[in-house]
C-alpha cells in the first residue's frame, strides 16, 4: 500500500509464541486475521535455539517489509518454582523470546514492543480456553480439545495468508500467537484512548 493509505489503516499487531522448534506468529487487526505462520527449526537440541534465531530473523524481516506493523508482543518467559516446566527448558525459551524482541527492534526501531509473561497477557485461563476466545473474537469457528483450540476450516481462517499452509499441530502454538496480537490491540486500543 502506499504510504497514505498504510497511516489510514486499522493498526496491525504482531504475537509471536516463541519456541526453539515452532515459533509461531500472527498479524492482526482490530477486527481481523491478516496473517498467520509458523518459523521451523531443527530437531536436533544442540542447535535449536541458534538455528532458530537465525531462520526468525529471515521471517520477522520479511513480516515486517509486507506488513505495517505498530506493536510487537513476544510471549516472555520465567522460572516458577514448583513448575512442572524445566527450568533449562524455560531458559532456552527465553533466549529465543529476547531473540525475537531483539531481532524486531534491530530491523523495524519504530515497532513497539511488548515482552509480557504469560500471566500478564492470558491471566490464570488454560490454553484450550483461551485460544477458543481469541478465535470467537476474530468470528473463526474453531473445536476446544483437550490442550489446545484448532480452527474447524470456516470461511473466516481459509481467508487468512499462511493458513493453508499451517498443519493441525502447528496451532497449539498459533493459537497463542493470535491471543499475543489480539493482547497487543488492547494495548493499542489502551493507549489511543489515554492519547
Amino acid at each position: 500500500p502506499r504510504a497514505r493509505d498504510r497511516r489510514m489503516a486499522d493498526p496491525l499487531a504482531l504475537g509471536i509464541d516463541p519456541d526453539s522448534r515452532c515459533t509461531a506468529w500472527a498479524v492482526v487487526s482490530p477486527t481481523k486475521i491478516v496473517a498467520v505462520g509458523v518459523i521451523r527449526g531443527p530437531e536436533n537440541e544442540d542447535v535449536a535455539q541458534i538455528v532458530m534465531l537465525r531462520n526468525s530473523g529471515f521471517a520477522l524481516e520479511a513480516i515486517l517489509k509486507r506488513h505495517n506493523i505498530q506493536l510487537a508482543v513476544v510471549e516472555g518467559q520465567a522460572i516458577h518454582h514448583g513448575s512442572k516446566a524445566r527450568p533449562a527448558d524455560i531458559l532456552k525459551l527465553g533466549i529465543v523470546a529476547g531473540g525475537c524482541a531483539g531481532q524486531i527492534a534491530y530491523l523495524q526501531p519504530s515497532v513497539s514492543l511488548a515482552v509480557p509473561l504469560p500471566s500478564d497477557w492470558k491471566g490464570q485461563t488454560k490454553k484450550p480456553i483461551d485460544q477458543l476466545r481469541t478465535f470467537q473474537h476474530f468470528g473463526v469457528l474453531a473445536t476446544k480439545g483437550a490442550d489446545y483450540t484448532t480452527p474447524d476450516g470456516c470461511a473466516v481462517i481459509a481467508a487468512v495468508e499462511g493458513a493453508q499452509a499451517i498443519k493441525r499441530g502447528d496451532w497449539k502454538h498459533l493459537g497463542d500467537a493470535l491471543g499475543l496480537a489480539l493482547y497487543g490491540q488492547k494495548l493499542l486500543a489502551s493507549a489511543a484512548r489515554r492519547s
